[in-house]
């Protein structure tokens, strides 16, 4: 399990992962807060902007892992096996 963990972190399509879980549990909680929109907003703050935000990144993370994933794939298919 080690070495297969430290064998994907040398790929492009780990950077893909890392970034989609970075912006699902970092910079979505803050860009998804109704309480960010309000302060940035003022008084053109609407309920849904938060809500359609949040759906915008959670969609952008999914990519992300799709493309990561289709990255590993083809690397670790293309791969002789040193075995």
């Amino acid at each position: 399990m080690i070495r297969f963990f430290g064998t994907i972190g040398r790929h492009a399509g780990s950077g893909f992962i890392g970034a989609a879980l970075l912006i699902l549990y970092v910079f979505n909680r803050v860009v998804g807060a109704p309480q960010f929109w309000q302060a940035s907003l003022g008084d053109s703050f609407s309920p849904e902007i938060p809500l359609i935000c949040k759906s915008y990144l959670e969609l952008l993370a999914c990519y992300f892992i799709f493309v990561g994933t289709l990255g590993l794939a083809i690397t670790l298919g293309r791969r002789e096996e040193l075995d």
